[in-house]
């Protein structure tokens, strides 16, 4: 069984309801086959919003290696979590060895993400730049920042084949979200371009990596 903790901002202001609908596609996604994990959610409401009470339970655990998934702001630095860091450059991150790690945090991958593969975490994806978004039609941007983590998760591709085949996915929703939001797809397009995937490109969802 594998760990998979699910952290989001539900309650940000405007874009928990996104935030909280990425994590609902997932749940959703999996739950053919929700018995290979022990999901763990993360929310504002959760004293796991706290890096040390995180990062300590994390040390204890038997399920190492694990996922964690993150939907939430951030910067270049850091994840946010109910304004405040949820996990930082600036913090020991030890603890987040041999995870897959992804994430729609803002410009997290410029920073953040190189320091926790140096760390010792097998891949990290997530965005170079701000993430362009709108506050409607947030059903299309879930799916699309959602499918290549479950194309990951069910099995079906390694981590960087499911990162890299998304595009004909995602190019998909833009043609249908142009038909009645032609101003909201081409935010969506934009989105396309900004993901990076780093670290092991073979993994994948049980962990062993994949010749």
């Amino acid at each position: 069984m594998i760990k998979l903790y699910i952290a989001y901002d539900s309650e940000d202001v405007p874009l928990g309801k996104f935030f909280a609908e990425c994590a609902s596609a997932v749940k959703k996604g999996i739950s053919s086959i929700q018995d290979n994990f022990s999901i763990e959610e993360i929310t504002p409401a959760s004293d796991s919003t706290k890096v040390a009470f995180f990062t300590n339970t994390i040390k204890h655990e038997t399920y190492l290696p694990f996922i964690l998934l993150a939907f939430m702001h951030g910067n270049e630095n850091n994840f946010i979590l109910d304004q405040c860091n949820f996990i930082s450059t600036k913090n020991d991150n030890t603890s987040l060895q041999k995870t897959y790690i992804y994430t729609n945090a803002c410009s997290s991958a410029n920073e953040l993400g190189p320091a926790l593969i140096q760390t010792g975490a097998y891949t990290f994806i997530g965005p170079t730049r701000d993430v362009p978004m709108l506050h409607k039609h947030y059903d299309f941007f879930s799916n699309c920042h959602t499918y290549p983590l479950l194309q990951f998760l069910l099995g079906v591709e390694s981590s960087f084949n499911s990162f890299r085949n998304r595009r004909a996915y995602h190019l998909d929703q833009v043609n249908k979200l142009r038909i009645v939001d032609r101003f909201a797809a081409g935010i969506l397009r934009d989105q396309l371009e900004i993901f990076v995937c780093l670290g092991e490109s073979k993994l994948i969802a049980d962990f062993q990596v994949n010749d």
